[in-house]
């Protein structure tokens, strides 16, 4: 197999690079719905971490539809996120954010599933809005994201800055929660 067009790549200072690379449709099992992959690693040494129609970790019949904004940390780690689709996906459920190293990637969040920390019935909005301006990764298996909340909330309470572990980020910001300046 060999690359036929690649997105923008992303660097750390330790040289790791990421990047979305299309594969070659030379051969017959690749097409426009599997030729896509998200590659990881120094030069000479990348290893695939996702790839199209690829399941996605932790989610049964759930596979990989697409690839958006794409992120690495200064230990190589990626942080990216995803369009999914399967027989339980729907318009409500069909992006998560995910993040690790090629063979162990996870789930941070998934749009629709209870946003933890938050009262019941607070869920993950429409993370097909993570781009360059809300959503970073910082310290090596951390990230940071803005997220928009839906189910039991209000217009002056539905969204939420999320920080922490991949395993278990929580929201350090709500709107109309206090701050923690008087001022």
């Amino acid at each position: 197999r060999t690359f036929r067009a690649f997105g923008a790549p992303v660097l750390n200072n330790a040289g790791h690079m990421a990047f979305v690379g299309s594969l070659n449709w030379i051969a017959f099992e690749l097409n426009t719905t599997n030729d896509d992959g998200i590659w990881v690693g120094r030069p000479g040494a990348f290893r695939l971490a996702a790839r199209e129609a690829d399941p996605v970790p932790g989610l049964s019949g759930v596979v990989y539809q697409s690839f958006t904004a794409l992120r690495l940390d200064e230990d190589g780690n990626i942080a990216f996120a995803a369009r999914l689709k399967g027989a339980e996906v729907s318009i409500d459920n069909d992006t998560t954010l995910l993040a690790g190293i090629p063979g162990d990637i996870r789930v941070i969040a998934r749009e629709g599933d209870s946003a933890p920390g938050l009262e019941p019935g607070v869920k993950f909005g429409d993370l097909g809005l993570l781009n360059t301006l809300n959503f970073v990764i910082g310290r090596p298996g951390e990230v940071a994201f803005l997220c928009p909340l839906t189910g039991n909330v209000g217009f002056t309470n539905n969204q939420a800055v999320w920080r922490g572990p991949w395993d278990s980020v929580r929201a350090i910001a709500r709107e109309g929660g206090a701050t923690s300046h008087p001022d």
